[in-house]
């Protein structure tokens, strides 16, 4: 489980595993508060927003605890019912992070042996590929407007690449393969 300190104030929120709620405390470690909680349900890895006022989790969907997939889904930092964003989406959703601005959510999601970065709007919507097309992103960070990830795919092993989010051109900051693929 993992600890995440809020982008404004003293807050953190904390998961537990196999726990089906979140927990909000003081950065102190006082005042200890469960704010959400989802029946039969996981609610994993959580995350701030930009501005702090809303907390992006992962939860299991399916007939248990343990089976079914990972959703993406938000809930007030103050609490209340939390809404699934992925509902409709027939992947497991992985490292799901805020854009800077937090009117996006970027994450990856496994599907027919690649790995493509995907993007939701925050507030529910359509969710949109960003890298794909035989493409496996394992890593991601986002800094501004741009990205910077790991890519494979079969032409060439893993390699460090950077993209704007506007003009979505990948460029490679890396070059480890270039002399052993020379000879394949």
């Amino acid at each position: 489980s993992k600890i995440r300190c809020a982008a404004q104030g003293p807050r953190l929120v904390r998961d537990y595993t196999r726990s089906a709620s979140l927990y909000m405390m003081d950065a102190a470690g006082k005042n200890l508060n469960e704010f959400l909680t989802i029946e039969g349900s996981p609610a994993v890895n959580p995350a701030f927003s930009p501005d702090g006022k809303t907390v992006l989790f992962q939860s299991r969907s399916g007939e248990d605890f343990l089976r079914g997939q990972f959703e993406l889904a938000t809930v007030s930092a103050s609490g209340g019912k939390h809404t699934v964003l992925t509902n409709d989406f027939d992947r497991d959703v992985s490292s799901p992070i805020w854009s800077a601005d937090g009117k996006t959510i970027y994450f990856t999601a496994s599907s027919v042996g690649d790995i493509p970065l995907y993007s939701i709007p925050a507030s529910d919507g359509k969710i949109s590929a960003v890298i794909s097309d035989d493409k496996g992103v394992n890593e991601f960070d986002l800094r501004g407007d741009r990205i910077v990830y790991a890519q494979t795919e079969m032409a060439s092993p893993w390699e460090v690449h950077t993209m704007s989010l506007k003009d979505k051109k990948p460029m490679p900051l890396t070059r480890f393969n270039t002399d052993w693929l020379k000879d394949r």
